[in-house]
């Protein structure tokens, strides 16, 4: 108990400090533009920009990446990998998954940060989660969306699946 106390308390003064790191988790779309992973390096250069620590964060050990449709500024980046075992997390960071990426989420339920959903699309919310499971199941507490329409389709989903 005292062990856990003191990582919430390092993790609170490293959040405070800026040392949280944020995690944005992108499709490899090996080589073809797509909006959803444009938006995702934007915020990863604009978290940076900032002063926080961000990555692009990709499932598969081989990522084209995006340097032949977004250029250098965004293709270096840092970047992080789930399946080398390379992603290191804490209490005080960040992980964030698109909605459509939801088989994704058993792979990092039990790592001790906050998982947020970026729900741009709920055509795609239910698509990947295993039948009766959702967000919730996977410890995930928040939701970020992209429209008004988003936000009221997310919130009753959430609110089914006591998202809080």
């Amino acid at each position: 108990m005292e062990k856990q106390l003191q990582q919430l308390e390092n993790g609170l003064v490293r959040l405070q400090n800026k040392g949280s790191k944020f995690y944005f988790l992108t499709q490899d779309t090996e080589g073809t533009a797509v909006a959803s992973v444009e938006t995702n390096y934007r915020y990863v250069k604009h978290l940076i920009d900032a002063g926080y620590d961000a990555y692009v964060l990709y499932e598969k050990a081989e990522y084209k990446g995006v340097e032949s449709w977004l250029g250098t500024d965004y293709s270096e980046l840092p970047h992080s990998n789930i399946e080398s075992g390379e992603l290191k997390v804490g209490p005080q960071d960040f992980v964030i998954v698109p909605e459509l990426y939801g088989n994704t989420l058993e792979q990092l339920m039990n790592m001790p940060c906050t998982k947020i959903v970026l729900s741009q699309s709920h055509d795609y919310i239910l698509d990947t989660l295993n039948p009766g499971f959702g967000w919730s199941n996977y410890n995930v507490t928040k939701c970020i969306t992209t429209t008004e329409e988003q936000k009221s389709i997310s919130v009753h989903y959430s609110q089914q699946y006591k998202l809080r």
